[in-house]
């Protein structure tokens, strides 16, 4: 095998005799692709401006054919860039021509292919073809530009800055070195790399082979530890120019001129950063609407004739130019269609924060600063169904649906998590391990997780054997994927701790002297090497139980005031095996009602990797009458997949358009009641019936019945 050629530091490729391996150096994957050549292969490197879409590196090859092993996605575009579809399970042939195909799985692949005609297809039986074999048969030896685009989910190289807040804001200038693109299609998360992580030290130190990006934008702010976090969402996200000023102020360059003050007498700093990130992420999604993906979009249909532009027309404009026609549009009217942001972060004015700068970036975070003066986001937990705008009953005996068909989503983040060590109730407390962990650990598939129920109350025990094997997805795990710890000795505690274990849900109180088990509290500082990845855990010093956990091994926690049923466990493990992260999981099973919570590390991690890199999503059905229902379809946001992204729920019951993570949309025709049970019986997905919850512990005809006699019988 000849390795490396093209070294690139973030690409490389290994070439044998048949098989190709694009290779992510900096996440530690290989996309293997098996070839047919008519000689040796003779890779030779090539130029990425070949494609049409950022690469990293690319090389060479002639085949006859091209194999590639388990794409999640794949996707074919003209030369022109214009995008023609996906391969299914049916041959495509496609005529003479240049065409782009991108190969999406554990590294983001792509092939240029010049001047050949080929087919295309999945090889698998029935139709799905996520993580089926895609085979690529050429009419004749072709030569074929291979390319591949980091993942880039963690930081490349460290910036290093001394505790002076001029200096970070000169750091600033070069988090958005790992964006790969500055256009519009930057609204895509696969092109928003990690920023480089930032250390504290002597002096400013910025790695030569970073660079500023050339937008034409530049931000100012007074020089500032608070105003400078304010602004550093926006910056690396329009890859701004930074310099201190008297007030802060955006300035479009290039010969436009344009100055938008960023605080004024009614708006602080934080609202009008927060809202400029807002508006310029769902613009920049309308105006890519014809770019590298296409396809229906609801947001689009339902915007664009109200724009004072034509969004496809700045396709390929300047920065300047988009950003002076997208601060024409009122924030109003884009409101209804703001995805909820998943994260809201809250530093300290101090220059302590600063290290945790580039991870909560790297998911695209608001950033706000508790420095006394009250503008920072008191953290709110919203439960109900009513605050997310899908109905928990209908009002005035009439469907409260043609309003809220346009009505904003929930305006408040999923989640405010805190650098304070005390964060308020509701709130997380941000560690720079929980994300170094999220990183490190491998997410495993749904059928191999592993969940440990740890107490030592018999009957406790009993009830979570109960309720598990009443909840599914539960039953797709293994047969050793759940154990239950009873009565566990201050070792076993310990090897449970140590243990590679997915979800920890921990009975055992926590005090000041540890967690108690039967024969004596066990201190988490004497845990060497914490196996566990999330857990759950409760008492009076659960936080700081919590974070020593966190410090140890693990990447996200819960700690709870007080204990809750089993009943209320297992339904939160449910969630979380459906690919909803912690904090989601405690808001849909209402566990915050029943206990003050709080979370550690980094609680928009999930827990597993759903089949195919599926985003969970959550099912609202409002019933109309008894036999007509409308369904609202929630695509959950996580540090996996993040703000800018699209879904759509596949199936006949659903519109064709996509929408944006983190939206609640009604889809385009009611159910019957036969068919929302059809729904309750799939598990992959949380559903509700008129607010209710239904978490599969009862027949589901039997559910959904009453559900409409109650609801309906309640608006008369």
């Amino acid at each position: 095998m000849t390795a490396g050629i093209g070294a690139h530091p973030l690409i490389s490729f290994d070439v044998g005799s048949e098989t190709i391996r694009i290779r992510d150096e900096l996440e530690q994957q290989d996309l293997k692709l098996r070839t047919t050549a008519p000689d040796e292969l003779d890779p030779q490197p090539a130029l990425t401006d070949l494609f049409v879409f950022p690469v990293d590196n690319a090389i060479t090859v002639t085949v006859s054919k091209l194999r590639v092993e388990t794409p999640i996605g794949t996707a074919v575009w003209n030369g022109d860039g214009n995008h023609l579809g996906e391969f299914t399970t049916t041959p495509w042939e496609l005529p003479d021509g240049t065409y782009f195909v991108n190969m999406q799985s554990t590294v983001n692949g792509y092939l240029r292919i010049d001047d050949a005609s080929f087919t295309g297809v999945h090889r698998r039986s029935g139709t799905r073809t996520q993580n089926s074999p895609l085979e690529l048969t050429f009419a004749e030896p072709t030569s074929v530009t291979i390319g591949g685009r980091s993942f880039h989910t963690r930081p490349q190289t460290t910036i290093t800055v001394p505790d002076d807040p001029q200096a970070i804001l000169e750091a600033l200038a070069y988090l958005g070195s790992s964006i790969k693109e500055y256009s519009c299609e930057r609204s895509w998360p696969t092109l928003r790399g990690h920023p480089p992580a930032i250390e504290r030290g002597d002096r400013l130190e910025i790695p030569a082979e970073l660079s500023r990006p050339k937008t034409g934008v530049t931000i100012s702010v007074p020089a500032t530890y608070a105003d400078v976090y304010r602004v550093a969402p926006l910056v690396f996200y329009l890859g701004a120019d930074v310099e201190v000023g008297d007030r802060p102020e955006l300035r479009l360059e290039d010969g436009y001129g344009y100055v938008q003050p960023l605080r004024t007498e009614s708006r602080s700093l934080e609202e009008t950063v927060d809202e400029l990130l807002e508006t310029c992420l769902v613009l920049d999604s309308l105006t890519r609407v014809d770019g590298y993906l296409s396809g229906p979009r609801y947001e689009y249909d339902e915007l664009a004739p109200h724009l004072p532009f034509y969004p496809p027309n700045l396709y390929g404009e300047p920065l300047s130019a988009q950003l002076l026609e997208y601060l024409e549009v009122s924030p109003s009217l884009l409101e209804p269609y703001v995805p909820r942001w998943p994260m809201t972060a809250v530093f300290q004015s101090r220059p302590d924060d600063v290290e945790l700068l580039p991870s909560v970036l790297s998911v695209l975070s608001k950033v706000h600063v508790d420095d006394g003066s009250g503008s920072a986001t008191t953290a709110r937990m919203e439960t109900t169904a009513t605050t997310e705008t899908v109905p928990e009953t209908m009002r005035d005996g009439e469907p409260a649906l043609e309003s809220l068909e346009h009505a904003p989503q929930s305006s408040s983040p999923i989640l405010t998590c805190y650098t304070d060590a005390q964060p308020p109730a509701g709130a997380g407390c941000l560690l720079s391990e929980g994300f170094e962990h999220a990183l490190s650990h491998s997410l495993p598939e749904v059928s191999d997780a592993r969940i440990a129920y740890v107490t030592d109350v018999p009957d406790r025990a009993d009830r979570v054997r109960t309720a598990s094997d009443d909840v599914a997805p539960t039953h797709r795990l293994e047969s050793d994927g759940i154990t239950i710890v009873d009565r566990p000795s201050k070792r076993d505690l310990e090897r449970t701790l140590e243990s590679d274990v997915d979800v920890l849900y921990c009975d055992l109180p926590v005090s000041n002297d540890g967690i108690e088990c039967p024969d004596g509290p066990l201190d988490p500082d004497g845990v060497d090497d914490v196996g566990v990845k999330t857990f759950v855990v409760y008492g009076p010093a659960s936080l700081a139980a919590g974070r020593e956990l966190i410090r140890r091994g693990a990447f996200a926690g819960l700690v709870l005031e007080n204990t809750v049923s089993p009943v209320q466990v297992v339904r939160l493990t449910k969630t979380l095996l459906q690919g909803h992260p912690l904090a989601d999981g405690v808001r849909l099973t209402g566990i915050d009602d029943r206990s003050t919570v709080r979370f550690v590390g980094n609680p928009a991690h999930p827990v597993v990797r759903r089949d195919g890199a599926a985003i969970p999503q959550r099912i609202d059905v409002v019933s109309a009458s008894t036999d007509e229902h409308d369904l609202f379809l929630y695509c959950q946001l996580t540090d996996i997949h993040q703000v800018g992204s699209v879904s759509r729920f596949i199936g006949d019951r659903s519109s064709d358009a996509y929408q944006l993570n983190g939206t609640t949309v009604r889809q385009s025709r009611r159910l019957s009641t036969t068919e929302v049970v059809s729904l309750l019986e799939d598990d992959d997905h949380v559903s509700r019936v008129n607010g209710q919850p239904y978490y599969g512990e009862r027949d589901p005809e039997a559910f959904v019945r009453e559900s409409v006699r109650r609801t309906l019988t309640d608006v008369q």
